[in-house]
């Protein structure tokens, strides 16, 4: 009896770790995008503005040039706070879920 696969990206991996490759690669180019490393979309304004500012990479990119701006480098304080924000909210599910599936 042949195994049956899921439909989607699965199609073109063979194991579930490359599906897994190829969604993170897939979602770091999303909020790429989305967040402004190629193209500022924040200036554009209505909802691809508030789009933006819900990636990390937009506030990667707001410290850096607040930092080249010749501001005081007190004013990176908020692009660093929602920088920790977005490390905490992804890195404590993720060691809480590493921790369910990897045993010692």
């Amino acid at each position: 009896m042949a195994k049956s696969r899921p439909l989607g990206l699965t199609l073109f991996s063979r194991t579930f770790f490359l599906l897994a490759l190829l969604l993170g690669a897939g979602i770091a180019l999303v909020l790429g995008i989305v967040g402004g490393s190629f193209f500022s979309m924040a200036r554009s304004g209505g909802i691809a503005a508030v789009a933006s500012k819900l990636t990390p990479h937009y506030w990667f990119n707001a410290g850096l040039v607040r930092m080249t701006g010749g501001q005081d480098w007190t004013s990176t304080f908020g692009p660093i706070g929602a920088l920790l924000l977005f490390a905490v909210g992804v890195g404590l599910p993720g060691l809480v879920l590493a921790g369910r599936t990897v045993r010692p």
